[in-house]
């Protein structure tokens, strides 16, 4: 600051000593480093952050790159999505497909991590290896590819998603804990993915949730350790589908439950998250006559509407950027039926209640689950059931006992261990679930309940609003007790549902026949 001495030069009211490592590019970086760590006043010099991230942004791939090299133009999207990037640390984006989320995202990442390599590590996810190529990971690789040529200090091994970091001498063995890393969202390496989350300990952590709709309740609760120890941590999520039974419809709730609207373009959410949502109809293409390549068109939103219907759940999500309302698509039931009718609320007892128990024995591929059950009246003389436990019941391999003995054997503990008896017990004994069927009855009770999903509907009626016999309303009787969920639901008698649980009902859907 002040008038550079001998062997100094002056930028952005900075003095800058003359050697080959000081050049325009560093300075951008090392500027913007400082602003983003609170170590320099924002606007010192007269330029933000936002300024020094664009400088390095056109420098490294310029909006005038020829054919065969790699750039990015700037637009009013991207310029929104980087003042908010720049001045939050919590940050969720819902928006259309083609509004160019993980393009600014995957510059985010590689400025970030070469403003300070030493001492930053971005985590970005994607659901495979193979779909991380359409996603942010994909293009960090894109934009990485051309910086290779002047000594970035990172080595890209793109077949396991991960960007070292190399020291001054070269080495990457020590680079595990720097760099740009991909995190695995699959279920089956959900795993691995939490033990690496919980791992990382760093200066400056940056996690960039892609499609943050699919990610797990377990890997988002290791996302919440990454701020501990670490001098500037920033989380943000991205996604098309925001849910209230998703990870990002919950961070971006305006109001507790309370879903998004067409309203809502920029907010604080009840978190405190700062949210924006780019809808397709302001994409900047309309604007300027279709004169950026990658973001949504008029043709685009046109040929979708066009193809699916205006209040189709297709247009809801892929040109809004918002999960569909209700009496968009004929599923069984929405999230706002759910929420109207309290079904996530819990219940204050009258008096006594039932306990009651159903089991999936699912195993061989999904998990086996044991479920518990409470119902009575509440305090106003309502009848209520208030769904409760969700047991895994481990199938062990090396076990003599064969699998549906095993899973007999602990259902029979559990329900006896809490007081239900034979006959507030049902099994599926559709398919596999017979065996275990057939060895309670045996071993336990011939007044257990038990449930074969496949087959005709039942004469029962429907309900009090359609007392018409259930099959001649429905083709099969899983489709009846589909149902029948939903007039537990629509009479307000259901309460406890957990979210799983809430997706699987919200997602199932149904047609009309003859």
């Amino acid at each position: 600051i002040g008038k550079p001495r001998k062997g100094y030069f002056a930028r952005y009211s900075v003095n800058w000593k003359n050697g080959a490592g000081i050049t325009p590019i560093a300075i951008e970086l090392a500027c913007f480093r400082e602003k983003m760590g609170k170590r320099m006043p924002w606007e010192h010099g007269a330029a933000t952050p936002m300024d020094h991230f664009k400088n390095i942004a056109r420098a490294f791939w310029p909006e005038d790159a020829g054919t065969g090299q790699v750039g990015y133009i700037w637009n009013d999207w991207a310029d929104k999505m980087l003042k908010a990037a720049c001045e939050n640390q919590y940050l969720g984006i819902a928006g259309s497909s083609g509004s160019g989320k993980s393009e600014f995202f995957a510059l985010w990442a590689v400025i970030n991590f070469l403003s300070d390599p030493m001492n930053t590590i971005i985590l970005t996810t994607a659901r495979t290896l193979v779909l991380s190529r359409l996603k942010v990971w994909g293009k960090v690789v894109k934009y990485w590819t051309p910086l290779k040529e002047i000594g970035v200090p990172g080595k890209l091994l793109d077949s396991v998603g991960t960007i070292r970091y190399i020291d001054a001498k070269g080495d990457a063995s020590q680079g595990d804990m720097a760099g740009i890393k991909l995190i695995p969202s699959e279920p089956k390496q959900e795993k691995e993915s939490i033990g690496t989350i919980r791992g990382i300990h760093q200066k400056t952590v940056i996690f960039v949730a892609d499609d943050m709709p699919d990610l797990s309740k377990s890997i988002m609760e290791g996302v919440g350790n990454l701020s501990s120890g670490c001098e500037r941590f920033q989380f943000i999520g991205l996604g098309n589908d925001p849910s209230l039974f998703n990870a990002l419809g919950d961070m971006m709730q305006p109001e507790m439950g309370k879903p998004l609207t067409l309203e809502h373009k920029e907010w604080i959410s009840a978190k405190n998250v700062h949210c924006l949502r780019l809808d397709a109809w302001d994409s900047p293409n309309i604007k300027h006559k279709d004169k950026f390549t990658g973001l949504v068109r008029q043709s685009d939103i046109d040929n979708l509407v066009a193809r699916k219907g205006e209040n189709s759940p297709s247009v809801w999500i892929q040109l809004h950027g918002l999960h569909p309302p209700e009496g968009c698509s004929n599923t069984v039931l929405s999230e706002a039926a759910l929420i109207r009718f309290h079904c996530f609320e819990s219940v204050t007892w009258k008096k006594d209640y039932t306990t009651s128990a159903a089991l999936d024995p699912a195993f061989g591929g999904d998990s086996c689950i044991f479920r518990t059950f409470k119902r009575g009246n509440d305090t106003q003389g309502k009848m209520k059931i208030l769904c409760d436990e969700i047991l895994t019941i481990p199938i062990i391999a090396n076990d003599p006992l064969p699998a549906d003995y095993q899973i007999a054997t602990k259902v029979k503990e559990l329900c006896i261990s809490r007081r239900i008896p034979p006959d507030e017990f049902i099994v599926d004994s559709t398919g596999i679930g017979r065996g275990v069927a057939a060895i309670l009855q045996r071993e336990w009770s011939p007044r257990i309940e038990s449930c074969n999903f496949g087959g005709s509907p039942t004469d029962r009626i429907v309900g009090e609003e359609n007392p018409v016999p259930a099959d001649k309303e429905f083709d099969r009787f899983v489709t009846e007790l589909w149902f029948s969920v939903r007039q537990f639901v629509e009479s307000d008698i259901l309460r406890g549902l957990d979210q799983p649980t809430a997706v699987q009902l919200c997602s199932r859907t149904y047609e009309d026949k003859g």
